[in-house]
């Protein structure tokens, strides 16, 4: 399974290359899967009646109190909430394998990674960590204090700052939309070729560890 997350302001262009990353993998026979780090998050807005389309300031303003409300309590609640998700596919992923499936590996795609202990579960994961940068261009901001809300805090300052973070993958999005996607496309393929890390290997892979360290048991209780 290969996972690619997406950091950058908001507005910065995170979405666009979330959905062309996903289009480029279906087209290669992986599984794309979206799986932002706010879902949980917006599956209780929308049980709640809260929509986006419908109800766009009400829908912000939920999300908002009640991620802060969580995290507040817990940092990492929302972060628990994800691996839960993310782990259901890992078991997925093994079920396919074991069904002798062709398809069988997934790319987890990631568009809202925002907080630092996101930033770190990306890494501790082996994630693809890419940055969006608007560069020079203006966004637009319909949101009032948005830019100052906690959530826009690290890509604010890798923004200000440039890549003197350790970011994986960093695209520039002011050149227009044709170099945006051909800046994507590059990502995609260095993501692509990565190797997959699946439940099964790493079962197989502590099995042979295990196996071995019995084998070297052994010759010493004969010695």
């Amino acid at each position: 399974m290969k996972t690619i997350m997406f950091s950058g302001k908001a507005r910065a262009g995170k979405t666009h290359a979330a959905n062309l990353i996903a289009k480029l993998a279906f087209a290669d026979g992986l599984r794309p899967v979206f799986l932002p780090f706010a879902k949980p998050i917006k599956d209780r807005a929308k049980s709640e009646g809260y929509t986006k389309e419908d109800n766009p300031q009400e829908y912000r303003s939920y999300c908002q109190l009640m991620g802060e409300t969580a995290r507040s309590i817990d940092p990492d609640h929302w972060i628990k909430e994800w691996q839960k998700e993310f782990e259901s596919y890992q078991d997925k992923e093994s079920d396919l394998i074991r069904q002798d499936k062709k398809h069988w590996e997934h790319l987890i795609i990631v568009d809202d990674c925002r907080y630092l202990n996101e930033i770190a579960l990306c890494k501790e994961i082996n994630a693809h960590l890419c940055f969006v940068s608007h560069g020079p261009r203006e966004l637009e901001d319909h949101h009032g204090d948005w830019r100052n809300h906690e959530s826009e805090e690290w890509a604010n300052e890798v923004e200000k700052n440039g890549q003197d973070y350790d970011v994986e993958h960093w695209i520039e999005n002011h050149n227009g939309i044709k170099t945006y996607e051909r800046l994507i496309r590059e990502v995609y393929y260095q993501v692509s070729k990565t190797e997959a890390v699946s439940i099964a290997s790493m079962k197989k892979t502590i099995k042979k560890l295990l196996d071995l360290l019995d084998d070297e048991e052994t010759k010493d209780s004969n010695n």
